[in-house]
């Protein structure tokens, strides 16, 4: 059942957008500023990671700054492009954290010491269902990491519920929604699965996460560098 606590108004959406835009230009910095000799890592932040991130700042920016804010979405069009952007930000969202995982291997050789080549490479992730052996190795060479990674469990279950019936079954569908009063304040819902995404809260809180959770990756990878 939706609440008011779902309704937001012009100023909030203007805060809540700059906030994502300045962290995802923090991230982009913090990236492009990583100075390492290994040519596999280099290429994974310059092609990968960086790509992914400015994908994902552009699902955010066209989100906040285009259909989502029209007084009454009613064409089928609108609703459309609302979803574009909400599918591929969670296809996205889930592929740099996997991206976020080959990052910690290139930086800390973990399963090449032991398993090696190519042929391991569905081990290497971070979540302790799916990629137990990789985060044991993680476990072994940094436990701030470790510990880290083990904080967003949680999360990235969360986001598996989002990504996964995108990818494999079916995109998450956008209703049309209407103006709430007439003092222009918004309530965007999305279905997935028979379950309300709201929008606004899911951009806000997964955006945070993410922010988060490569700030701490980087910063203890530069603490382990100086050792």
């Amino acid at each position: 059942m939706l609440t008011n606590n779902y309704i937001y108004n012009k100023h909030e959406l203007d805060s809540y957008h700059h906030e994502i835009n300045e962290n995802y230009t923090n991230l982009l910095i913090l990236f492009k500023e990583q100075k390492t000799t290994e040519d596999k890592l280099n290429h994974l932040i310059q092609f990968t990671i960086i790509n992914r991130l400015q994908i994902l700042d552009l699902n955010c920016s066209s989100l906040f700054n285009s259909s989502i804010r029209k007084d009454n979405i009613s064409y089928a069009r609108d609703c459309t492009e609302i979803s574009m952007h909400l599918n591929s930000f969670y296809f996205h969202l889930s592929g740099i954290i996997d991206n976020l995982a080959w990052y910690l291997e290139y930086s800390l050789n973990l399963l090449n010491i032991k398993i090696g080549g190519s042929k391991n490479k569905n081990k290497i992730g971070l979540q302790k269902k799916r990629n137990q052996d990789f985060l044991e190795e993680l476990k072994i060479k940094n436990i701030d990491l470790y510990n880290l990674i083990i904080e967003y469990q949680e999360w990235f279950i969360e986001l598996n519920e989002k990504r996964d019936p995108v990818a494999h079954r079916k995109p998450i569908y956008i209703p049309p929604t209407v103006m709430l009063n007439d003092i222009k304040q918004f309530k965007p819902v999305a279905y997935l699965d028979d379950k309300f995404i709201f929008i606004i809260d899911s951009l806000v809180n997964d955006n945070e996460k993410l922010y988060q959770l490569c700030k701490g990756i980087v910063r203890i990878i530069k603490n382990e560098n100086i050792k």
